[in-house]
């Protein structure tokens, strides 16, 4: 049933998932344990609470994206090996002949709809959840205290 091409295909989707799912909870650990103190850096800059703040923020929406990583790729699987592709491709066949350009375009145009209509719960559920959960963009408001706080004073002439 499976052909070397298809095993390759299966590596390297399970090789690219795996990886970003490991950076992402490498990412995780990493915010977690240095959520209790603000870099040196940026300690006379950033308070504590806007710190652990944006470290929370960072591990919920990095969270959200681990999910959003593994439905992306169990989609991958459903229109390739699942046959979702193939089988797009025969309802749109009843319409337009299969061998013409608007077949292949309607095609595509459905298979980035389908995309898009699956990711939009997360990304809903991150501008709705975690984006007001936190307030409004959690780092700006922190980039803001840090910008002032190191950007030098232009001297003025006179």
């Amino acid at each position: 049933m499976f052909n070397a091409l298809t095993w390759t295909f299966l590596v390297a989707l399970v090789a690219a998932t795996a990886t970003r799912l490991w950076l992402s909870q490498r990412q995780i650990r990493h915010v977690r344990s240095h959520r209790h103190a603000v870099p040196q850096t940026f300690a006379d800059a950033i308070p504590l609470a806007a710190h652990q703040k944006a470290a929370d923020y960072t591990v919920d929406k990095s969270r959200l994206g681990m999910v959003d990583t593994a439905v992306g790729a169990a989609l991958v699987l459903l229109l390739t090996l699942g046959g979702l592709i193939q089988w797009l491709a025969e309802r749109w066949a009843r319409l337009l002949p299969l061998d013409s350009l608007w077949h292949g375009a309607a095609l595509i145009a459905t298979v980035f709809a389908l995309q898009a209509v699956i990711s939009l719960p997360f990304a809903l559920y991150r501008i709705f959840g975690i984006e007001a959960r936190y307030g409004s963009d959690v780092h700006h408001a922190v980039v803001q205290q840090v910008l002032p706080a190191r950007r030098p004073r232009a001297r003025r002439a006179g």
